[in-house]
C-alpha cells in the first residue's frame, strides 16, 4: 500500500513517507522507513496491526529501539513507532501499554511502594521490548518474573490475552522472538516494600551500571548473549586463560560464560571500524563515537566473532536485533 492508501484507511493517524530512523534508536544509525507512523493509543495500535496481517502488509514495530539497528539502506515497510503511553496501577497489579518506557513505569511503581521493578529503573526500551526480550538486571531478576498476562494482536489480526504459561519466557528469550504477534499491553503482579529499602536497591543498581556500562555514548546495549557452554570447552578455555568465576553462572541448568569476557581476553577491547567500537569500559558493548553505519557494525561483528572461534572455539550468538 502507498501511503494515501494507509491514510484513506486511517484517517485518524498521521503517516509520512522516507523518515529517516536512526534518531530513534539507540546506536544512532540506519536509514529511512518507506512508510511511517507514530501511535499513541493502543486501541488504534491493534486496528493498524490486525489491518496489516489481514491484508499480509509487511511492517516493523519500533519501541525504544535500544537493542535494534536499522540498515543503512533503511526498511522498505511500514514502520509503526510506538509511543502506546497508558499506565494503571490498582494496589499491587499493575497494567501497561507496551509503548511506556520501562524506567518511566519502574518510577511509578518505586513511587507507590511496589518492589520488583526497582532494578530497571535505568534500562532503556519499552515495557513491550523488555517482554519481547524478558529483559533483565541479572539472572535472577527478569522482568518475566513479575508478569501476569499480556494483550495481543495474533498474527491472524485478532486481539487475545496471553497468560504467562504462553509465552515460554526464558533468560533472554520469549515466545514473541519466534512469532510475530504484537504486544500491546502487559499487567503485572508486584509486591508491597520498604521504601527506603527499595531506594537503597535502585542506587546499587545504579552504581552497578555505571561502573560497568559505557553511559551516554550511543549503543545498543550487549552485542552478545552469554554463550552456553560445555565442560569441555571450559576445560579447553583453561588452557588459555584463568576464568573467573563471575565470568561463569548457570541458568536453566546450563553453564553460561560472560561474552564479555570472551572479548576481553581475545585482545578486542578498543577495535574498531569506522566509528564504531569495542568499548574499554564493557567489552560486550559496541559504541557509535562518531557517525558510525551499520556495515562498520556488522564488520566489526564479524571481526569479533571470528576472533573468538579462533582463540576460544566458542561461537557467539548476537543479541541486539539487525532489522531488515
Amino acid at each position: 500500500m502507498n501511503i494515501q492508501q494507509f491514510q484513506l484507511q486511517f484517517p485518524n493517524l498521521s503517516f509520512q513517507e522516507n523518515v529517516t530512523l536512526a534518531s530513534y534508536t539507540y546506536m544512532k544509525v540506519g536509514g529511512p522507513a518507506k512508510v511511517f507512523v507514530e501511535i499513541e493509543k493502543k486501541d488504534d495500535l491493534f486496528a493498524l496491526c490486525s489491518f496489516c496481517f489481514q491484508k499480509q502488509i509487511p511492517f516493523v514495530i519500533l519501541g525504544g529501539a535500544s537493542n535494534t539497528i536499522i540498515p543503512d539502506e533503511g526498511i522498505d515497510k511500514l514502520v509503526i513507532r510506538n509511543l502506546t503511553s497508558a499506565i494503571d496501577i490498582q494496589e499491587t497489579l499493575v497494567m501497561a501499554d507496551s509503548g511506556v518506557i520501562t524506567a518511566v513505569l519502574a518510577k511509578k511503581t518505586v513511587d507507590s511502594g511496589l518492589t520488583g521493578f526497582e532494578y530497571f529503573v535505568g534500562v532503556p526500551g519499552t515495557i513491550g521490548g523488555a517482554i519481547y526480550n524478558n529483559s533483565h538486571f541479572s539472572a535472577n531478576q527478569l522482568i518475566g518474573n513479575y508478569l501476569e498476562s499480556v494483550e495481543v494482536c495474533t498474527s491472524q489480526g485478532v486481539h487475545e490475552t496471553w497468560t504467562i504459561g504462553n509465552l515460554s519466557l526464558g533468560y533472554d528469550q520469549s515466545i514473541f522472538q519466534r512469532q510475530s504477534d504484537v504486544i500491546l499491553s502487559a499487567t503485572f503482579h508486584l509486591q508491597r516494600d520498604d521504601t527506603e529499602k527499595i531506594q537503597e536497591r535502585i542506587i546499587e543498581a545504579a552504581k552497578h551500571r555505571t561502573l560497568t556500562q559505557p553511559i551516554g555514548i550511543p549503543s545498543s546495549g550487549c552485542m552478545y548473549r552469554n554463550p552456553k557452554i560445555t565442560n569441555d570447552q571450559i576445560t579447553s578455555i583453561k588452557t588459555k586463560v584463568e576464568i573467573p568465576q563471575s565470568a561463569l553462572k548457570i541458568i536453566d541448568g546450563q553453564t553460561q560464560i560472560a561474552a564479555g569476557f570472551l572479548i576481553d581476553r581475545a585482545g578486542l577491547k578498543g577495535t574498531r571500524i569506522g566509528d564504531v567500537e569495542v568499548s574499554q569500559k564493557h567489552a560486550t558493548y559496541m559504541i557509535n563515537v562518531g557517525k558510525a553505519t551499520t556495515k562498520d557494525i556488522e564488520n566489526l561483528c564479524k571481526i569479533v566473532e571470528q576472533k573468538v572461534v579462533e582463540t576460544f572455539g566458542v561461537t557467539l550468538e548476537r543479541e541486539v536485533f539487525f532489522l531488515k
